[in-house]
């Protein structure tokens, strides 16, 4: 997670943004959701979930080093900006967030990737992406650069995060691929295949944002050192849940027509192609929905956290919710 998103989370939000903390928590039973308060007084967050060279890929000297490090600066800045602007919204019940919501999602996702904890995750997302070389001559020479580079770091990087060095260096390249290759608009090409999820017809959109305020305030929402969490992932549905706030978290459900439909009407093929296409025609609407101060769905949501993190979760509490 940014530290743009855990700047949301903090504990004290008057202080300076290089002096703000954070309370990190240790997981010691991902089964039973047991997990111990590392400090106090926190952690500070400009150091938090950060690693030295983790996304560099060569090293002439000890003075000079290539990194990717850069190339998620701009994406950094504007999830704060959009999830900030988000959770503003919802506690006025501004319902105009539909681009909002669709950016967020894209940038959650997107920012997963670079988690050192979804490395083999990232890989099998996003396939055989590090084997593509790029075309244009000055990305090639990078890409280039990062397949041939000389850093005697990666070893101890690749064994810290439990992978191999061919594992790593792949998913450097992937990353590459991911953020310095766009197309004509400036997307790169995940960010167009994540907005199609929202705009295909086969796909029914259900978003639900879980605000807690008022007597609720200070029940907090946890986040994962992996950046999210999947509450589903099965054969109808897709979910995806993602922390807003100290005091907000978000759910994404992607509900496959066909799969769905074909339970209930039997496999009426052209039954369910109707239904398709009369989502189609009409204007794709996110169905979203705000819940307010729900202590069942935090309990879930928190203990969830725990159970898919891997090894801290973090939140602006000394106490996580019913934990």
């Amino acid at each position: 997670m940014s530290q743009a998103e855990q700047r949301l989370n903090t504990i004290d939000s008057s202080r300076h943004k290089k002096r703000r903390r954070i309370h990190a928590f240790s997981i010691t039973n991902h089964e039973e959701h047991e997990v111990e308060l590392d400090s106090p007084t926190g952690v500070t967050i400009e150091n938090n979930l950060s690693y030295d060279d983790l996304y560099s890929f060569d090293e002439f000297d000890s003075e000079k080093k290539y990194s990717l490090e850069g190339l998620y600066g701009d994406y950094e800045r504007e999830i704060g900006q959009l999830s900030e602007s988000l959770v503003q919204k919802v506690s006025v019940n501004d319902s105009n967030i539909s681009e909002e919501l669709i950016r967020v999602f894209v940038l959650k996702v997107l920012n997963s990737f670079r988690t050192p904890y979804c490395i083999k995750k990232t890989l099998n997302t996003l396939g055989n992406l590090d084997y593509f070389v790029p075309t244009d001559e000055a990305l090639k020479s990078i890409y280039e650069k990062i397949e041939n580079g000389v850093d005697p770091t990666r070893p101890d990087i690749a064994a810290f995060f439990g992978v191999s060095e061919v594992e790593y260096v792949r998913w450097i390249k992937t990353l590459f691929n991911l953020l310095a290759v766009k197309d004509s608009n400036g997307a790169n090409f995940l960010e167009s295949m994540l907005v199609s999820m929202f705009e295909d017809p086969s796909n029914i959109v259900h978003v639900f944002v879980n605000t807690y305020n008022g007597e609720c305030e200070d029940k907090y929402v946890a986040f994962s050192d992996r950046g999210f969490t999947i509450f589903t992932d099965g054969y109808e549905h897709t979910t995806y849940e993602f922390n807003l706030s100290a005091n907000s978290f978000i759910t994404y459900i992607f509900t496959d027509i066909r799969k769905s439909a074909s339970s209930i009407l039997g496999g009426s093929q052209e039954l369910i192609e109707r239904i398709i296409a009369g989502n189609g025609n009409d204007k794709k609407d996110v169905r979203v929905q705000f819940i307010q101060n729900n202590l069942e769905i935090l309990d879930r949501y928190n203990k969830n956290v725990v159970y898919q993190s891997h090894t801290k979760v973090f939140c602006k509490g000394s106490v996580i919710y019913d934990l």
